[in-house]
């Protein structure tokens, strides 16, 4: 690794601190900030420049259970840029609310000044009619808004006219099969991103997702620079294939009117056996929130992404949809987990057969499933149920202790 930090991280550092480092030691012996630490400050005393360069105050949704947390962004910095290797915009576009102003500016700039609709969670309805009205072929949506916007659309005809869809706020793998089957004809892209984090995408998209490969693969948006680091004993860890670790995201544009040192944002990344063949980058997948998509047990882990993928393999008689809750039990032989997995299933379906079918195909450890962990005793028998429904504007918890 080359000795001297790159000009960009010593401003950064020098703009938010009193601090001056110039080495590579330096930067990786700053300690991480969690958004908790961040939220004993008020958006202006983490403002570095004057309010007149704010374009907005922003609040994060809540939906994923934190408290909101207010932030300010500055004018200039190219959020969406990326995507003209991806979509030539010529026809109207119906985009979440927050996106809005971004997207706007992206398209000036672009030379492609076409309307956007803005979509109104509660009438999922209106919002696919005025789409099919327009002849929108481009959809910017949130997971929460997914499946009431889709619906609608796919009913009214709309969805069949989209050729161009980014999902952001949420996991696109276990929704493709969904999306494909709803909009046939669009190109699907993952968006990595968070509203704390000015100058989003933290991650720029590599591939299209399919339902042959469901997983999204990111590189380092430029406006930004990523580490990773060891959740165990927080030291850095090297972008190399396979590195797996805590993503601390920090951003260095002068632009930036709330930045960021090495901000632990709680995502768990995995770096590409290969770099990205678009991009000539390290490419990585986000795993989920390193505080909630995983759960130690003996024998291993239970975890969000080989949950999804045991799922997909049954996707001829359940969708991608999933919530596992689970307890820990003194069965007097020791603590043992008990865990049940709701699903949503496309038709009748034997719930106590399928739970054993699935107990044999979830992993655990790398050769080891769930149900030698019921033959050990160290699990009770895995439990399969109809998905509940949920609250129209809340994100699903896949993984929750009960």
């Amino acid at each position: 690794m080359r000795m001297n930090l790159p000009q960009p991280l010593v401003d950064l550092v020098a703009r938010c601190t009193h601090l001056h480092i110039s080495t590579w030691a330096q930067w990786q012996a700053l300690p991480p900030v969690t958004r908790e630490q961040l939220g004993r400050f008020s958006y202006r005393e983490r403002c570095v420049v004057p309010l007149a360069e704010v374009e907005r105050i922003v609040a994060t949704s809540g939906t994923s259970g934190r408290p909101p947390f207010l932030t300010a962004l500055g004018f200039t910095v190219r959020s969406y840029d990326f995507l003209d290797e991806w979509y030539r915009f010529s026809k109207p576009i119906v985009c979440v609310d927050q996106n809005y102003l971004r997207l706007e500016q992206y398209l000036a700039r672009a030379g492609s000044p076409v309307p956007i609709l803005i979509i109104d969670p509660r009438a999922p309805k209106v919002t696919a009619a005025l789409a099919q009205a327009a002849g929108a072929d481009t959809l910017f949506i949130l997971e929460p808004q997914l499946r009431s916007v889709g619906d609608e659309m796919a009913r009214c005809g709309a969805a069949a006219n989209i050729r161009f869809l980014m999902l952001g706020g949420g996991d696109i793998g276990p929704h493709v099969a969904y999306l494909s089957r709803t909009f046939p004809q669009a190109v699907l892209l993952g968006r990595y991103a968070a509203s704390e984090v000015e100058g989003n995408p933290i991650g720029v998209p590599c591939n299209a997702v399919t339902p042959e490969a469901p997983e999204q693969y990111y590189h380092a948006n430029t406006d930004m620079h990523l580490d990773i680091v060891d959740p165990t004993d927080g030291t850095d860890v090297p972008w190399a294939p396979g590195a797996e670790g805590d993503l601390l995201v920090s951003t260095p544009h002068p632009a930036v009117a709330s930045p960021l040192i090495r901000y632990k944002i709680g995502d768990r990344v995995r770096v590409a056996e290969t770099p990205c063949a678009r991009h000539r980058a390290y490419a990585f997948a986000v795993l989920g929130r390193a505080n909630l998509d995983f759960v130690k047990v003996q024998g291993g882990q239970l975890r969000v992404d080989e949950l999804a993928r045991t799922v997909r393999q049954f996707a001829a008689v359940i969708t991608g949809e999933f919530e596992l809750q689970y307890t820990e039990r003194d069965n007097g032989r020791g603590v043992e987990l008990a865990a049940t997995l709701y699903l949503e299933p496309r038709g009748p379906l034997d719930w106590t057969q399928f739970a054993e079918t699935m107990a044999h195909e979830l992993r655990v450890g790398p050769s080891f499933t769930y149900a030698q962990g019921v033959a050990r005793g160290w699990y009770a028998p895995l439990v399969c149920a109809p998905l509940p429904p949920i609250t129209q504007g809340v994100k699903r918890k896949r993984l929750t202790r009960v």
